[in-house]
């Protein structure tokens, strides 16, 4: 990578990191339903909390806007490396990094005082946007959990914590070597990243490891935002979750 592709990957994160920052859950609720979600049950930012004070499909609603931050971080640095000047250009910069960077803000807002979500749609979002085989997977997980359990938590920790490590198998992005070469990823066509970088320049900054390093840190920042309901489930305090289908807005616990 040009240090100018440093350059453009840095402010791209930075940039990735407000996008990430900006609540729909909080937004949503002071706007529409005059309440801050962080006042009640677990009190956190994030869709399924939301969803358990304004109703599951408001929840929903909040799960697929915080996938998208991830999108918009990479959609945003994909932009930014369009940009030339005297001298060079962004268009070796990194477009996953931003994407870990919106989940870093959506789980440390600075809008917030550093109180957000725990990152598991934010996290999904960002493995659609670049390894849909991954998603797929992570998917089939979640719910092969949730549905006998019916424990968001459980199944989000389960998830998270196996893709640290199956990430790591490069079957799973359609090659056969882990190793930093930047082109290695240009003609596995399923992985849609490769198309934003190869419509900008044949020459990218993308790389398994790059891929791998991004999605495990982002699962260890899922699971390490479970604490709490970690340690519920090992004192088997943890509640199942109950669709609401409407607002059932309670007393401030």
């Amino acid at each position: 990578m040009s240090s100018f592709g440093i350059l453009g990957t840095v402010i791209a994160a930075i940039l990735g990191y407000l996008i990430g920052s900006f609540s729909w859950s909080i937004f949503i609720g002071k706007t529409f339903y005059k309440i801050d979600p962080r006042d009640y049950y677990s009190k956190n930012a994030g869709a399924t909390n939301t969803s358990r004070v304004i109703g599951t499909k408001m929840g929903l609603i909040i799960m697929f806007l915080d996938m998208f931050k991830t999108t918009m971080a990479a959609l945003l640095a994909f932009a930014i490396s369009f940009i030339k000047f005297d001298g060079g250009s962004f268009e070796t910069m990194s477009y996953l990094i931003p994407g870990l960077f919106a989940i870093i803000g959506h789980c440390w807002p600075v809008y917030y005082k550093f109180k957000g979500g725990k990152g598991v749609a934010s996290f999904l979002g960002l493995l659609l946007t670049f390894n849909p085989i991954l998603f797929g997977i992570a998917a089939f997980i979640w719910w092969a959990i949730f549905l006998p359990t019916r424990k968001i938590s459980l199944a989000s920790i389960v998830m998270g914590a196996i893709l640290v490590f199956i990430t790591w198998i490069p079957q799973l992005s359609l090659v056969n070597k882990i190793n930093t070469d930047f082109l290695l990823l240009k003609d596995i066509s399923v992985l849609w990243i490769t198309y934003m970088h190869t419509i900008n320049t044949e020459l990218f900054f993308e790389s398994i490891v790059i891929q791998n390093v991004v999605i495990s840190l982002s699962g260890i920042i899922l699971v390490f935002k479970h604490r709490s309901n970690i340690k519920r489930l090992i004192n088997k305090t943890e509640q199942k979750y109950v669709i609401k289908k409407k607002a059932d807005i309670p007393e401030h616990e």
